[in-house]
């Protein structure tokens, strides 16, 4: 099978940190794979708050990849992608051209265009009977929820509060918490609360309502931040677990990661309630236990809206603000 390859393609780039209007449409050279990697025509792509991290510049380890002043010329952002292959790089034997692939490129990056290349090693082969766009909702948030919720040992009865649980990640931490049986507060804007209870929350809390750590009445065994709990120490964090609780960060601001990093292991010498971070790994095996589940039903992938590539900043827009109930898709090219 032969696949013709334009030597320039459609991406947005973005020469300046800032809001998402700093993304510009323009056309760059097509790359090429090397070894161990593939290039894919991307047909779906997903968006994720490590997304608008980078677009930002902030939190500030971002521009060690990015660029340190500015972004790196033609640094092309988006990281998780489904589409078919078109090239494969030297070594490669798992893939082959025509293949309909998913993936997880954080770090690689490049998804915001029409051809991306990817390691091999991050991929896994799409399920014929899944849509691109529920095949581009998963690779990074459902296995960063599901690795969440494993990190938590949530089970049975398990008490667990899920802080940000209306956004892409959320949404599948919410559905995997209840999975594994327990008994789930979702934390988000109101707003976003009948999809919460639809995807089997047993409490919502609107966060501009209510502050979930002001009260002791109600405590939990594990808590998963997917929003770096602004403005809340560690202690105030800590004083809503059991005795055995244990609260875990997923990114978020640098003073949030340090006081995770350093000021966590110290509070954890003295005392049974425990506190730190989620350090995501990618894993084929996690995401083909996830199309697994999705195959049988167990969960449902939440796309509040697919939207074209031309209107990519408007869609960068809707995460960025918070806004986007579930997962957000960027439609980038059509079957073939």
């Amino acid at each position: 099978m032969t696949t013709e390859i334009p030597t320039t393609m459609r991406a947005y780039l973005h020469s300046a940190y800032g809001p998402p209007t700093e993304l510009k449409p323009t056309t760059i050279p097509t790359p090429n794979p090397p070894a161990k990697a593939v290039l894919i025509r991307v047909h779906s792509l997903s968006l994720n708050a490590s997304d608008i991290e980078f677009l930002t510049g902030s939190p500030a380890y971002t521009r060690i990849m990015g660029g340190i002043t500015k972004p790196k010329p033609n640094f092309v952002l988006g990281s998780d992608i489904a589409g078919v292959v078109v090239k494969v790089g030297e070594g490669v034997t798992d893939f082959k051209v025509g293949d309909e692939v998913m993936g997880d490129i954080l770090e690689w990056f490049g998804g915001f265009a029409e051809y991306v290349i990817a390691p091999v090693d991050w991929l896994i082969k799409k399920p014929e009977w899944m849509s691109w766009q529920e095949a581009s909702a998963i690779p990074q948030a459902a296995v960063v929820a599901l690795q969440g919720i494993r990190k938590g040992g949530v089970k049975e009865g398990s008490k667990v509060l899920i802080n940000g649980a209306g956004g892409g990640a959320g949404s599948f931490a919410i559905q995997f918490a209840k999975l594994a049986g327990a008994h789930v507060a979702a934390v988000d804007s109101g707003l976003k609360g009948d999809v919460m209870r639809e995807l089997g929350a047993d409490v919502v809390v609107d966060y501009k309502m209510e502050d979930f750590a002001a009260s002791t009445s109600v405590q939990y065994d594990y808590i998963l931040d997917f929003v770096a709990s602004s403005g809340r120490s560690l202690s105030a964090v800590k004083s809503v677990l059991t005795p055995a609780g244990q609260y875990v960060l997923v990114g978020g601001p640098v003073a949030k990661i340090l006081e995770s990093a350093v000021v966590a292991p110290l509070l954890n010498m003295f005392g049974s309630k425990k506190a730190g971070m989620l350090l995501h790994v990618k894993s084929k095996a996690d995401m083909e236990e996830i199309c697994g589940m999705r195959k049988e039903a167990k969960i449902k992938i939440v796309v509040e809206k697919v939207y074209k590539f031309e209107d990519l900043v408007e869609a960068v827009s809707v995460v960025a603000e918070g806004r986007n109930r579930g997962k957000i898709v960027v439609h980038v090219a059509a079957s073939t």
